[in-house]
């Protein structure tokens, strides 16, 4: 009976041998992914669909995010990228950083999105004249520095150095000032609730004594009026702090700053104001366009690359060169 079944199967499987190999060299073409990445110009996003402010001033105008479509790298993509010359193809290690795993890459997002509110928040609501009380700090391990000697994972949320409780990200820096270049320093951490113990080395760079890892803060914020946000779980990263904090700032206040106009732009705000280069500037632009925004901020540091592209492309949209999060309202108080 098992030799009939046997036999039967393999008469089967062999008069269908080339549809089998040819499903299976379809589904490699469709779905295999090598290990490289396309970016492409996204879309803009409304911030208003992401953050709702309790008793919020009206808005005629609209404050939009942009962003960087990303595409795992399969045949067809391939293929797509060669005839669309906006799509462009990237080591993925190049793209999100070396020995970054997609699932650590997407944890340090969050992580910055989650600083990305909390320095919005608290440069609105200080232009706008409201308190608000820091009741914590947690200091979150984002990126390590390439070939450092360190078991420090991205993701760590840094509780003690030495039995030293950490208290910010400048009291990690000056706690490094004690140790000399070589010092094998341990850390307490804690992850998904349980602690563990790493290590790091110590060393000097730009005369500066580091661990090799690069830090974030999230705070515990209290203010009023209340805020809520709802980024989905493929939003993430800093880049939006700017335009979150003009949202924020323009529903507090009485007057309507937007003044009707489409606005988007990019650039990390931290907590002084200041708005920090970004990465991608050329797709953020080119979205912004495609999407008829009137009016685009970028950082200064990325303010040359940007013009150049308006220039070259004859882009239809005002350009608007920002250092500090005062520059950005100054504009839109005078526009």
């Amino acid at each position: 009976m098992i030799k009939n079944i046997l036999k039967k199967t393999g008469r089967i499987i062999l008069s269908n041998i080339s549809f089998i190999i040819a499903l299976v060299l379809l589904l490699f073409i469709f779905t295999f992914e090598f290990p490289y990445t396309i970016a492409s110009p996204g879309k803009i996003i409304d911030i208003k669909n992401k953050i709702k402010i309790e008793n919020a001033y009206s808005i005629t105008g609209s404050y939009n995010m942009t962003y960087v479509e990303t595409r795992k790298v399969t045949i067809p993509t391939l293929l797509i990228s060669y005839f669309n010359k906006s799509w462009d193809v990237y080591s993925t290690s190049d793209f999100i950083g070396e020995s970054i795993t997609d699932e650590e890459n997407d944890l340090r997002g969050k992580i910055t999105l989650k600083e990305s509110n909390d320095n919005a928040i608290l440069n609105a609501y200080k232009e706008a004249g409201i308190d608000v009380i820091v009741k914590g700090e947690k200091v979150y391990v984002v990126d390590i520095y390439d070939n450092k000697n360190t078991d420090l994972k991205i993701g760590d949320e840094i509780i003690s150095l030495d039995g030293v409780k950490v208290e910010s990200a400048s009291h990690l820096s000056k706690l490094a000032d004690i140790y000399s270049d070589g010092d094998k320093v341990n850390f307490e951490v804690q992850r998904d609730g349980k602690k563990y113990n790493r290590y790091a080395y110590v060393y000097t760079l730009e005369n500066k004594k580091v661990f090799g890892i690069y830090v974030v803060l999230n705070k515990e914020l209290e203010y009023t009026p209340k805020i809520e946000f709802n980024f989905s779980n493929n939003e993430y990263g800093a880049s939006a702090g700017l335009i979150e904090t003009l949202y924020i700032y323009d529903s507090l206040i009485e007057k309507d700053l937007s003044n009707g106009l489409k606005i988007a732009g990019t650039g990390t705000i931290d907590v002084n104001g200041n708005i920090i280069e970004i990465d991608g500037i050329k797709y953020k632009l080119e979205g912004a366009v495609n999407d008829k925004a009137d009016v685009f901020f970028v950082p200064s540091a990325n303010y040359e690359e940007a013009k150049q592209i308006v220039d070259e492309k004859k882009y239809n949209i005002k350009l608007v060169n920002v250092s500090t999060f005062e520059d950005a309202i100054y504009y839109l108080y005078n526009y």
